[in-house]
């Protein structure tokens, strides 16, 4: 196997661990503060964080980003980033401050510029550990990388029910997210013994600012999102429906779109280092977009179907106005986990000015929907999301074709196999346990059971008519072996 190739399995293992244990840990903690902390105080947190998101756009964190786009190591200055991003980050600050003071004179927002305040210390934590994130994303050292994240993770994880028992309520959201960056800065200033010599030429900067003006433009689409939808929700509807809808969104990424974001974000790094328009390219984007559709839908599905359950499990009573919006989302999810996909493809092969074309258009088509649709409730405005983020994975699908970032072959077999299999699991369920099923007391067991019985199904279909597909994603499995011999898979099965 090369090397190149050794090393996307190793990302794709030490990332897909990672992700299921961050999801995991996650989940726990998530059980716990929503039995903890009241709706609206989520909802302030999810206008919080759009502000700051949106924000963030201009930080350090756009900037440094340019390093994954060159392929010579020889030419990145690490010292040269982190000259601009002092002064930079300095002003993001005092700018992030004096936008927390102006909102405490407007109706609806007032409640929430202190927490803003707080917020804003992120950008001094981020200068140091965003630059260990890089250096370790070009050296595709992923196991260093994400055993320093995960005790971030532990050490946020314990503090966010540590002060929510405490009674903190949306500080137990907003503080614990710190924590993620003090084990890069440890590393990096102690371990390593890093210092600045302040090196900074702007002759050798410029291709980093031009590549960064792109992306703060496209930043500012994705960000200007949940920015002006968080805010439009808080006026039109309140924090406490907002709570609701961040919660059925929130459940939805979390079970739904959390593996696609993550195995993209450590391919990413490899594509960045394959010429684009190349056989090997479109081999490695078949390969991610196969992997992620023929795992995202069958999730998708069953939340889906179990939202009642999952809403009633996870959330408790008190969510019951969640239930009706986690399917939606969860069809919302899959779609942004596929278009996301797509993106990065189309990112990697240098297509930037594309890619602000499509943010500045799902900004617009989103902006549209919060003002026709969202004054008639939550739940039409996430059908309306459906219709959209549909057409605009048409769209991404067509293009990347087009541009020969896909083939249309990669493209059928990432799509036509899993709706088959959904098609047939999905049918036989509805119509031959489905009474059975409702016929059963115990919430959990309901769900683990239609959860068992479908994936059962699922896999079988997969496995009898695109074995070779299904070969190929085993492969890239921890427990291959295992795997194999439980699906009776060999590497000579025709397709």
């Amino acid at each position: 196997m090369s090397s190149l190739g050794s090393k996307a399995k190793s990302s794709v293992l030490w990332n897909t661990g990672f992700n299921l244990f961050r999801d995991v840990l996650q989940f726990l903690v998530m059980i716990i503060l929503v039995r903890m902390i009241v709706p609206s105080s989520y909802g302030e947190f999810a206008l919080v964080t759009s502000i700051i998101g949106f924000i963030h756009v201009f930080s350090f964190n756009t900037f440094i980003q340019h390093v994954l786009q060159v392929r010579d190591d020889s030419k990145v200055n690490y010292q040269y980033h982190f000259t601009f991003g002092f002064f930079l980050q300095i002003f993001m600050f005092i700018f992030t401050n004096l936008i927390a003071f102006l909102m405490e004179f407007f109706h609806f927002y007032d409640t929430v510029a202190v927490y803003l305040h707080v917020l804003s210390i992120v950008f001094f934590l981020e200068l140091f550990s965003e630059i260990r994130r890089m250096e370790l994303q070009r050296e595709l050292d992923w196991k260093r990388m994400r055993i320093l994240h995960g005790i971030g993770l532990l050490i946020g994880s314990a503090l966010a029910i540590g002060l929510a028992y405490a009674g903190a309520g949306i500080y137990a959201l907003i503080i614990p997210g710190f924590m993620s960056n003090v084990p890069f800065i440890y590393e990096m200033l102690i371990i390593q013994k890093w210092r600045p010599t302040w090196e900074w030429k702007l002759s050798e900067y410029k291709k980093t600012i031009n590549f960064s003006k792109k992306r703060i433009i496209s930043g500012l689409m994705t960000t200007g999102k949940p920015l002006i939808e968080n805010s439009l929700f808080v006026a039109i509807l309140g924090y406490a429906q907002l709570g609701f809808y961040n919660r059925a969104i929130g459940l939805a990424t979390l079970l739904v779109n959390k593996f696609a974001l993550q195995l993209t974000f450590s391919i990413y790094p490899i594509l960045t280092k394959v010429e684009p328009y190349t056989d090997q390219f479109r081999r490695i984007g078949g390969l991610i977009i196969l992997f992620v559709v023929w795992i995202i839908v069958p999730i998708a599905y069953v939340v889906f179907t179990m939202s009642s359950e999952l809403v009633l499990i996870l959330y408790g009573d008190k969510w019951l106005e969640v239930i009706p919006y986690l399917a939606p989302a969860a069809i919302i999810m899959a779609l942004n986990a596929i278009n996301h996909v797509l993106y990065s493809l189309l990112l990697s092969s240098h297509q930037e000015k594309l890619c602000t074309y499509y943010d500045s258009s799902m900004l617009i088509g989103t902006v549209l929907l919060l003002l026709l649709v969202l004054p008639n409730g939550v739940l039409g405005y996430l059908h309306a999301q459906v219709l959209l983020l549909f057409g605009a994975t048409l769209f991404l699908i067509s293009v990347s074709i087009y541009l020969k970032v896909l083939e249309v072959k990669s493209v059928y077999f990432a799509i036509f196999p899993p709706l088959l299999a959904l098609a047939f699991s999905g049918i036989f369920l509805e119509n031959v346990v489905s009474l059975e099923m409702e016929a059963l007391d115990s919430k959990i067991i309901r769900l683990i059971l239609y959860s068992l019985l479908f994936s059962i199904l699922y896999l079988g279909v997969l496995r009898v008519f695109f074995s070779k597909s299904l070969y190929t994603i085993v492969s890239y499995l921890p427990g291959k072996t295992v795997l194999f011999k439980i699906l009776m898979l060999t590497n000579n099965k025709d397709q």
